[in-house]
């Protein structure tokens, strides 16, 4: 009998599989025929190893089976087999170990072929992100800036994602549409970055920032992205630089200056008018 993986790695008789505490996976095998026997041979399949750490389940053509594994297997043919496996629950991360798989035959026992599956314990936190955009963008005041970006958990744990922006500057603001998250292990996420200028812009601004994607409580796990947004001002606002916005603020000054001299005047004039009015009044 002969019992090889349906998809193998680069050692054709081993297998590496990284799990998390708690975490589940599985393997297929095809157990050949391999032998001369015309009526055909039943395989013996023997599964050894990491008997405290690891749960497991074989299925013969996808129905569980029990142990002993007997597989009915005719001349010249082959059947799947999968080993299914869960670590047990206690075991921590860094545990490992070798599970062996092994085929052989009911009329020749002494000849086997097998399999070395090599199981790290390990919890993997790998989010990545692409950006469906340029991470550069340029707006006419007062519109936003939006950014799409698609966050895949590529680790081998459910995550809950946080999204966080640098410190705002400038009066600008950075929101992330859902900042928080789960993302199960394969799955991914898209996201709307969105960025709002200053209320009281006057001229162009060009903003830089910087977007982080992390799993929430692992900082040193964050993933950064450099963004930069520029809001360009309209040509009737943009007229008010900073030479005009002092030209304007003198000018309002003296204005200002001159009607409180028109008022005072008008007001002396007043009170002169006034006054002789009551003198000749009472002259007479």
């Amino acid at each position: 009998m002969s019992i090889t993986p349906v998809s193998p790695g680069e050692i054709p008789d081993e297998l590496q599989v990284q799990l998390p505490p708690g975490g589940m996976g599985s393997v297929s095998f095809w157990v050949e025929n391999i032998g001369d026997f015309p009526n055909g041979d039943n395989a013996v399949i023997t599964v050894t190893g990491m008997e405290s750490t690891v749960l497991r389940t074989l299925k013969i053509s996808g129905v569980t089976t029990d142990e002993p594994f007997h597989v009915d297997v005719g001349s010249e043919n082959r059947v799947m087999i999968t080993l299914d496996f869960e670590v047990l629950e206690g075991v921590q991360s860094g545990a490992s170990g070798m599970i062996k798989v092994s085929a052989s035959s009911e009329l020749n026992a002494i000849e086997s072929t097998h399999v070395d599956l090599l199981v790290d314990v390990i919890t993997i936190h790998d989010l990545q992100f692409t950006i469906e955009d340029e991470t550069s963008k340029t707006v006419t005041y007062p519109e936003k800036a939006i950014f799409t970006i698609f966050v895949t958990n590529h680790g081998n744990v459910e995550e809950t994602v946080v999204i966080e922006s640098s410190e705002a500057l400038r009066f600008w603001s950075v929101n992330a549409v859902d900042d928080e998250f789960k993302l199960a292990p394969g799955e991914t996420r898209e996201v709307e970055i969105r960025v709002t200028p200053p209320n009281d812009l006057f001229q162009d601004d060009t903003y830089d920032f910087t977007i982080i994607v992390m799993p929430k409580g692992l900082p040193v796990a964050g993933q950064p992205l450099d963004l930069s947004v520029t809001a360009e001002i309209t040509i009737g606002i943009s007229l008010l630089s900073d030479d005009m916005v002092q030209i304007i603020g003198w000018g309002a000054i003296l204005i200002g200056g001159l009607l409180v001299i028109i008022l005072f005047t008008r007001s002396r004039k007043e009170s002169q008018r006034i006054l002789k009015a009551l003198e000749l009044e009472s002259e007479r």
